[in-house]
């Protein structure tokens, strides 16, 4: 993104279409670095998963869950909520993205509010989560049994673990953060007519049935993902664009409670 950012502030880009993460998307669009674009395609899109002027539009998203090793977790004892979280038997066992600055902001303002949020927050830490950098990794740490389950980890993860018969599954604890990618053409693109068609093919049903096919979940309304119970019964919780521009004060808050650096 160095390298993107560098371009943007010379106005002179060498890309025409960008994906990333919500943070990235936010601050693209903030300083003026994205074209809008509303292509026939969006109509097919929730407004959630699409900027309201039209600068970006998400391709694909990953969902965290509450992930667990079925082997050491008996079904009396898995999580129906964030509270069962604080239970004695968690203490100690339970994995977490060391920088999961996004999932703790998102998370936590969807708790009943920011002040509950955040009481929770700094219960959870005193049940000392385990912090590692990697989802992916996390995941497979889980199902080797390192720890008993994992928060901020996505679905997929334990969904491709599944399959490879790994002892492991996931539930959705609501809120259930959605990480979205938003994907949006370059101001002074250099190719901007083939980037308006490579934004219709990626908006596109057969644009997002090959996303699918890589595992991604689409953010498509007719373009279900595999297998469907992805985002069956899931309320997202997408990151609002207040958050980023105070993104800085839950990044200090996230490592105070959790003790990051």
């Amino acid at each position: 993104m160095e390298k993107v950012m560098t371009e943007g502030r010379a106005g002179k880009p060498l890309w025409d279409v960008i994906a990333h993460t919500g943070f990235y998307g936010h601050l693209l669009k903030k300083r003026g670095m994205l074209e809008a674009y509303d292509s026939p395609e969006r109509k097919f899109y929730r407004d959630a998963y699409k900027d309201p002027q039209a600068f970006w539009t998400s391709i694909y998203t990953t969902y965290a869950v509450f992930g667990y090793n079925t082997r050491l977790v008996p079904k009396a004892s898995i999580p129906k909520s964030y509270e069962d979280l604080l239970k004695p038997e968690w203490k100690g066992q339970i994995g977490m993205e060391a920088r999961a600055y996004e999932w703790f902001a998102t998370a936590m303002r969807n708790m009943g509010g920011e002040e509950k949020g955040l009481a929770f927050m700094r219960r959870f830490a005193q049940q000392q989560p385990q912090p590692r950098s990697g989802r992916t990794l996390i995941a497979q740490l889980v199902g080797a049994g390192e720890f008993k389950g994992s928060v901020s980890v996505y679905s997929q993860s334990y969904e491709i673990l599944k399959a490879t018969g790994a002892p492991v599954e996931w539930v959705a604890l609501d809120p259930v953060y959605a990480s979205v990618h938003p994907t949006g053409i370059a101001a002074k693109a250099p190719h901007p007519n083939a980037a308006r068609l490579l934004m219709d093919f990626l908006l596109s049903k057969k644009g997002q049935e090959i996303l699918r096919s890589l595992r991604r979940i689409p953010d498509r309304i007719d373009t279900p993902p595999d297998p469907p119970r992805l985002i069956e019964g899931i309320r997202p919780a997408i990151t609002s664009p207040d958050i980023y521009d105070d993104f800085d004060r839950y990044v200090k808050l996230f490592n105070e409670i959790f003790g990051g650096r």
